[in-house]
């Protein structure tokens, strides 16, 4: 194991991790970061933000902790993802998505979509779960509830769910 301090740069051939300091395991390739994290990943198009950061290539896994944001962006469409949580955690599951789990005081906003909630899930483009006290705003609509599932088609609004004590709002002119 190998920890380093003051203003530390990673770069490996699919992300660059910037820190105040790191400790890095050759033999596992776990690496941990704390102090202004900052993570790159250029080919997911991705960039997230915390005080702390543990990651394991291995197994595509990383986890953020304290004041995370993730900025996921599409580069031909103008449909950037901002995602804030208290802690993130990412993985790629068998089928090769992107599993998203965001806990504490999450914040969500894609496209026409705004959400908050307590936690997060997000798979792939496909899927948003909302869990704790959610709200979704989309165009001139409010929906609460206890549980609210959204579903995506290239990353537009399909379908949206609310379970439990839901309730819809709708603004008109």
């Amino acid at each position: 194991r190998a920890v380093f301090h003051g203003g530390v740069r990673l770069r490996d051939s699919s992300t660059t991790i910037v820190a105040d300091s790191m400790a890095y395991n050759r033999t596992t390739g776990e690496r941990w970061a704390w102090g202004g994290v900052r993570l790159d990943a250029t080919w997911q198009h991705a960039t997230v933000r915390s005080d702390s950061a543990y990651q394991y290539p291995a197994n595509r896994v990383a986890v953020f902790s304290g004041r995370t944001l993730l900025v996921e962006w599409d580069s031909t469409a103008s449909d950037t993802l901002f995602l804030r949580a208290e802690r993130l955690r990412l993985r790629d599951d068998s089928l090769s998505r992107r599993v998203s789990r965001a806990e504490g005081n999450v914040r969500l906003v894609r496209g026409a979509i705004r959400a908050r909630s307590d936690s997060a899930e997000l798979v792939g483009e496909e899927t948003i779960v909302l869990v704790g006290n959610p709200i979704v705003w989309a165009d001139s609509a409010q929906l609460t509830g206890e549980t609210i599932r959204a579903e995506l088609v290239r990353r537009r609004l399909r379908i949206v769910r609310a379970d439990g004590n839901a309730a819809l709002g709708i603004v008109e002119d």
